[in-house]
């Protein structure tokens, strides 16, 4: 681990440290302790880098547009926003980057204002924002890689997670060559229908590695099929289906074809962005995601098929 980001408030305005700005934090809560501080203390301590998150508005800040509370838009109060970024800045030992949620708005000062507030406590900490106007901002750019894992209510990480992370952190030291690409990836394919006749929703979109171009059947289909031709009888026991944010389909298989009848190697219902299926290994050189029933006209971003889970 390079860092550890931290949440120091959301929305809401409930803050994580001993904030001299409300008494809507943490040390006025039952826990009664000054959770960021002692965070800081254990970063020292392990040698791990600090990274805060902040909201930049609050639902309950004054001058909201309707004055309403949990809306799209947060009111303003730049004046608080600044002293609790000073009490951050400061009162904490260095931040290796301060990320911004600008989910709703700035809170009344400018992210260049903002980048300006924060580099001038401390110039060595990276300035981010989740989106927002960054006009007249000096962006500068940093490969940050995070992986956003949390604790659950014991304080833990779950047992996956840390996995995953040693996993990751074995490809970014090189002790593990990263996976090969799909075994399916750029092969010919073909589908039942293609959405309004047009080249840029063919089947080849879900076979490409790019997650950005999808597959769409038909106009007005509610099912359908694609379809890869591996080129000769190859070893397959996984498959990765995504979907992406689209949630249409409710039921689909995956099949392999041997002995020119099309067989079921594994089902399910709803797919979803990157839904993972380990099956029994089947060898095959034909292969097809067959969807069932779908919501509305089904789309695929990505059909892979992988040797082993």
């Amino acid at each position: 681990m390079g860092y550890i980001l931290f949440l120091t408030k959301h929305h809401d305005g409930f803050c994580l440290w001993d904030t001299k700005t409300t008494e809507r934090k943490v040390t006025m809560s039952p826990l009664g302790r000054d959770v960021l501080r002692e965070l800081r203390a254990a970063c020292d301590k392990h040698g791990i880098k600090l990274a805060l998150y902040f909201s930049e508005g609050e639902w309950d800040w004054p001058n909201k547009p309707d004055g309403t509370r949990y809306q799209a838009n947060g009111g303003y109060n730049p004046d608080l926003k600044k002293a609790q970024l000073r009490e951050l800045l400061t009162d904490y030992g260095p931040v290796e980057y301060i990320w911004f949620d600008h989910a709703v708005g700035d809170g009344g000062l400018s992210q260049a204002d903002t980048i300006a507030f924060c580099n001038a406590l401390q110039p060595s900490c990276f300035v981010g924002f989740n989106h927002g106007d960054q006009a007249g901002a000096d962006i500068r750019l940093r490969n940050i890689f995070s992986l956003d894992v949390g604790p659950d209510y014991a304080g833990k990480l779950r047992e996956v997670d840390v996995e995953t992370l040693r996993r990751v952190g074995r490809y970014i030291r090189g002790e593990l060559k990263p996976p090969p690409p799909p075994i399916s990836q750029g092969k010919p394919a073909r589908a039942s229908s293609t959405w309004r006749g047009q080249g840029g929703f063919d089947a080849a979109a879900a076979f490409d590695g790019d997650p950005n171009t999808r597959w769409g059947a038909g106009e007005n289909s509610r099912s359908g099929w694609l379809e890869v031709d591996l080129g000769q009888p190859t070893h397959v026991a996984r498959a990765v289906i995504d979907e992406g944010n689209w949630g249409r389909i409710r039921q689909f298989e995956v099949q392999a074809q041997q002995d020119g009848v099309w067989k079921t190697i594994a089902s399910g219902t709803t797919i979803g962005p990157a839904k993972a299926i380990s099956f029994p290994p089947v060898t095959a050189r034909l292969f097809r995601l067959n969807i069932l029933n779908a919501v509305e006209v089904p789309t695929i971003c990505e059909f892979q098929l992988h040797a082993s889970p």
